[in-house]
């Protein structure tokens, strides 16, 4: 603050009051005053009809105790239609160092000149005080900025860098590094050519001219690199050479580029052991398989050493080989000397529980290791059985839609354990249930699979608080609704059986046969209406239809039928036979992943007939034969195959052909064919065939 001697003349007081007009009072030396402005953005830009904020902020350096801050423009203005206004424009700065912070918004109308103006910014400070014998002092201060405006015209484009990556993300040297960027136009109008690099520490390792990006567009750029070690800033510019004036702050250029920090390490390879866990009965040995993978081009031998981490444990561990051979491969396949088999052996006395196994690899000061687990139990699952096959599967809710006597037997597993066993539990739709020992085996409760829902878990305790599991599938899958129509109809008329094959202990397969026919008695009618002038003849009608479908357990199945319906009006007869095939899939679900439906039609329909003959004894007969007949014949094949994967047919249709598909009504159809063949008795005959076209 500056200092002022108390003992000065009042008239010496007064002449240095009037010289604060033109020179700062007097200060002590080195101290600074008056008051400091500064922005938070020096080159704003803004566009015809729109407007930007810039944070003013008025510092106070020394010299009174306060100081009162006004901010306005000084000449010369910006042009007509831009405007600027500071909110708040004045206020007190009460003590040094402290601010005032005021917001500066400049607006520029639709019909401003685009062009580069400049803003005069001046801060006047000001304070009064009485001073000594009555005089007035007052401090003044005045502070300029001057700031370039640039005024673009409106709609331009924004070039950015949205997004960039790199893989692999831990790269080594020799790898080949991919780098990808996601460039976009964020401004409001379509981008002409420009350019986007990749540098690394500003060396550019990738340039690529995009022929422009429309507005609101993205675009994808990438670069390969052959890395070599060390660390790099990694960049990518887009517009480096400013071909394309943008729109933004800075021109739209701040958002123009991105970096990330890349760090290549020296080429090594990791080691890895497969599987990653064992579980061993105490006194049995279990194997594991080592190999490396080659990191950044690594070749060379690894030696390979094999420990257990937890000290003292009483096992063996043995390497095939103590060294592999490490190098880049092209595919998965692992040679002998590529890998080396770790073996555990375990004492009788050996420690029940888990231990990690730690193999260590070095070469050429490189140094990597991997782990697994060997868990070590008292017990052991050598068998599971069950009554049926283990891989049968099985239908949810079929037990409900058959009548009692033709249900489906239930299911029981058997389980030899060995070792120290104290029980076996079986778990099945989450309730655990002892197992009782017949013979050899454990074996479970009986199991409607009907009803089970979840894997079987099979749980082996010791003596000693071990523990071993084992899982199941149950293979119980969804009944379709088709196959539920199919069972309760064949049901209904007595047309369905279940049966067991071949009725041993172990490894049944059940077998489900249903048949189908409508009507369930064939549908015949004849009448002689012979006597009936002009229509007169024979009428009747034959009609019937029936089907089989076959599924058993061990994923076969069998879907097939026939039917026929015979008209005879007047004597004509006309008719249709449909012969069904259908192709069941068993997986993880049950579907008809094929149906083919062959319609066979004809008809015979006599339309006119003349004869009129002549005798002239001698000269023989003359006269006319003539007769007209239409006898059509029709044949159709629709092929209804699977929409997806594992989807039921008649849950997604799609009707196809061998050449192709086309649609109908929103489903996809095959396409039909209709030939009619007109024959006219004698000897000229006319064949028509007709395609039925595709929609």
């Amino acid at each position: 603050m500056p200092y002022l001697s108390g003992r000065l003349l009042p008239a010496i007081a007064i002449l240095a009051t009037l010289a604060q007009l033109a020179s700062p009072p007097p200060c002590l030396a080195g101290e600074e005053w008056g008051i400091k402005v500064t922005l938070s953005n020096y080159y704003p830009v803004v566009e015809q009809g729109g407007s930007t904020t810039i944070t003013v902020t008025v510092t106070h350096e020394g010299g009174p105790p306060s100081w009162h801050a006004e901010l306005s423009l000084s000449p010369p203005l910006p042009p007509r239609g831009v405007t600027v206004s500071f909110s708040p424009a004045q206020g007190l700065i009460p003590s040094p160092g402290a601010t005032l912070t005021s917001t500066m918004t400049i607006s520029a109308g639709e019909d401003v000149e685009p062009g580069v103006y400049y803003l005069n910014i001046t801060a006047y400070a000001h304070w009064g005080e009485e001073g000594y014998g009555g005089a007035a002092r007052t401090w003044r201060y005045w502070y300029y900025v001057a700031i370039p405006l640039t005024v673009r015209p409106r709609g331009l484009p924004d070039l950015a860098v949205l997004n960039m990556t790199y893989r692999p993300p831990s790269p080594r040297a020799g790898d080949e590094v991919v780098i990808e960027a996601l460039v976009a136009n964020l401004g409001e109008r379509d981008a002409g050519p420009f350019l986007v690099e990749f540098t690394l520490n500003d060396t550019v390792i990738h340039a690529e001219l995009l022929p422009g990006l429309a507005a609101g567009g993205t675009a994808r750029v990438s670069a390969a690199w052959r890395a070599v070690e060390g660390t790099y800033m990694l960049r990518c510019v887009v517009d480096p050479d400013d071909r394309v004036e943008e729109q933004g702050y800075y021109g739209g250029e701040e958002n123009n580029a991105l970096a990330a920090l890349l760090r290549v390490a020296k080429p090594g390879f990791r080691l890895v052991i497969e599987p990653s866990s064992r579980t061993v009965r105490r006194g049995e040995s279990a194997e594991f398989r080592v190999y490396g993978e080659s990191l950044g081009g690594f070749r060379g031998y690894v030696r390979l050493r094999a420990r257990a981490l937890e000290g003292g444990a009483k096992l063996e561990l043995k390497l095939s080989r103590d060294r592999i051979l490490v190098e880049p491969r092209a595919g998965m396949t692992v040679a002998e000397e590529e890998y080396a088999l770790l073996r555990a052996e375990t004492f009788n006395d050996a420690r029940l529980g888990n231990y990690t196994l730690v193999v260590e690899g070095e070469a050429g000061g490189i140094k990597a290791e991997a782990s697994c687990r060997l868990e070590v139990v008292s017990v052991s699952i050598d068998e599971v059985k069950a009554f049926y096959k283990l891989d049968s599967f099985f239908l949810a809710g079929l037990n409900s839609l058959l009548p009692p006597g033709s249900r489906l037997p239930p299911n029981r597993y058997y389980v030899k354990a060995s070792g120290e066993v104290e029980r076996v539990e079986f778990v099945v739709n989450g309730r655990a249930s002892p197992g009782v020992m017949e013979g050899e085996h454990y074996v479970s409760p009986e199991y409607d699979m009907s009803e089970v829902s979840t894997p079987l878990t099979i749980r082996v305790y010791g003596r000693q608080g071990d523990r071993v599991e084992k899982t199941v599938e149950t293979h119980v899958l969804p009944t379709p609704l088709w196959l539920r129509a199919l069972i309760a109809y064949a049901t209904s008329s007595g047309a369905l059986e279940l049966k067991v094959e071949p009725g041993a202990k172990f490894d049944n397969v059940w077998v489900l046969e249903a048949g189908v026919k409508l009507p369930k008695e064939p549908l015949e009618g004849r009448a002689d209406l012979s006597w009936l002038p002009i229509i007169g003849g024979v009428y009747g009608f034959e009609a019937g239809f029936q089907g089989s479908t076959a599924l058993r357990s061990d994923r076969v199945a069998r879907l097939m039928g026939s039917g026929s319906l015979k008209l005879t009006v007047a004597s004509r007869e006309a008719g249709i036979s449909i012969t069904v095939v259908g192709y069941v899939v068993i997986a993880d679900t049950v579907h008809l992943s094929l149906l083919k439906v062959d319609i066979l039609g004809y008809a015979d329909i006599p339309i006119l007939k003349v004869k009129h003959m002549l005798d002239l004894g001698l000269f023989g007969e003359i006269g006319v034969d003539f007769g007209l007949g239409v006898y059509g014949n029709m044949a159709m094949s629709l092929n209804a195959t699977e929409a997806s994967s594992g989807g039921d047919v008649l849950e997604g249709i799609r009707w196809v052909e061998g050449r192709g598909s086309a649609t109908l009504g929103g489903r996809p159809w095959g396409k039909a064919a209709l030939l009619l063949s007109i024959i006219v008795e004698g000897d000229a005959s006319i064949t028509v065939v007709i395609f039925v076209p595709r929609p």
